[in-house]
């Protein structure tokens, strides 16, 4: 999955960012991430990672697999509102709708320390069973290399999602130092437990905002 510069997304603007990584797993990922303020207070963010084939014998360095997710976010009541959304993948009968509850806190504490936190959850699936819920953070600091270093991450915790095991946990923790403009370097931490014989990886790569 991404990271994004999820404070961007608190200020409601409409952005596109790419990414190009190298995974010590031996594949790469393109990632397109976006958002977009819709009319009446309405909202709607999404990625796709390209990806190589999980489990090949050589080097996996095509972008054979995609993945697709799109949220559309309702306007919030004191933080709170309704978030439905769509998963994809390579592969048939691999499509997943999900319903549930957003949670983006808003305080003054949260602004003076440049920590930008959101939160979603998921009980209803279309597959009839399993939930998630999700947790995502970006902080900055301006302090450090003239405001050029940040932080983000996620953790998605996926229940009822596979017959090995209740609980599968995906999370990145990405670190990136702006290089010029919108082009920044990141080094990113990785671990998807769908992925049984190759869990845990670190990637680095460019991400460049438009």
């Amino acid at each position: 999955m991404f990271i994004l510069p999820l404070s961007s997304h608190a200020r409601g603007k409409t952005w596109v960012t790419t990414e190009y990584q190298f995974d010590s797993r031996d594949f790469n990922t393109l990632n397109f991430t976006g958002f977009s303020a819709l009319p009446k207070g309405f909202s709607v963010w999404g990625f796709v990672d390209f990806e190589a084939a999980k489990g090949a014998s050589e080097r996996e360095s095509d972008l054979a697999t995609n993945f697709l997710e799109i949220d559309l976010r309702t306007p919030r009541y004191k933080g709170l509102g309704v978030i439905l959304e769509v998963n994809s993948q390579s592969g048939s009968k691999n499509d997943l709708g999900r319903a549930g509850l957003y949670y983006l806190p808003k305080y003054d504490w949260l602004d003076r320390i440049n920590l930008f936190l959101f939160f979603k959850a998921f009980p209803i699936e279309t597959d009839g069973e399993g939930g998630q819920f999700s947790f995502a953070w970006d902080l900055k600091f301006p302090g450090l290399l003239q405001g050029r270093l940040s932080a983000g991450g996620f953790v998605d915790w996926n229940f009822k999602s596979g017959s090995s095991k209740t609980t599968h946990v995906v999370t990145d923790t990405q670190i990136r130092c702006r290089i010029a403009g919108n082009l920044a370097f990141l080094v990113e931490f990785r671990k998807n437990e769908f992925l049984a014989s190759k869990e845990s990886g670190t990637a680095v790569g460019l991400k460049y905002k438009f």
